[in-house]
């Protein structure tokens, strides 16, 4: 469940500085909800690896359970191209991001940890 809270967290908070499109942020939080309801039972039996799970059964918790930070990782993209493109352009409209430019540069890190 963390994945699916840091992942609306951080599209909140890159919708409000302006870095994310907010129907970007409405696909990727809803792509997470999806994965972490579908895949959530599945992801699971990466955990029974002493309980004698057969290894088929691990391998398919294993793929579920990493599925489920795809989104915030595409999110990180999503935030570093558009951080990539503004310093490019070096408009005078984009120097508020130089305030909040260690904190985006903190949920990019997050998305990639």
């Amino acid at each position: 469940i963390f994945e699916v809270f840091i992942t609306v967290v951080v599209a909140q908070v890159f919708v409000m500085l302006g870095v994310l499109d907010p129907q970007a942020a409405a696909g990727v939080t809803l792509f997470t909800t999806g994965v972490f309801l579908f895949g959530g039972i599945p992801g699971m039996y990466h955990h029974n690896y002493f309980s004698g799970t057969p290894t088929m059964i691990l391998a398919i918790g294993s793929c579920f359970s990493c599925l489920e930070v795809c989104p915030l990782a595409l999110m990180g993209f999503e935030a570093a191209e558009y951080l990539a493109l503004e310093k490019a352009a070096r408009r005078p409209e984009s120097r508020w991001l130089s305030k909040y430019k260690p904190v985006i540069d903190c949920f990019i890190y997050v998305a990639f940890w």
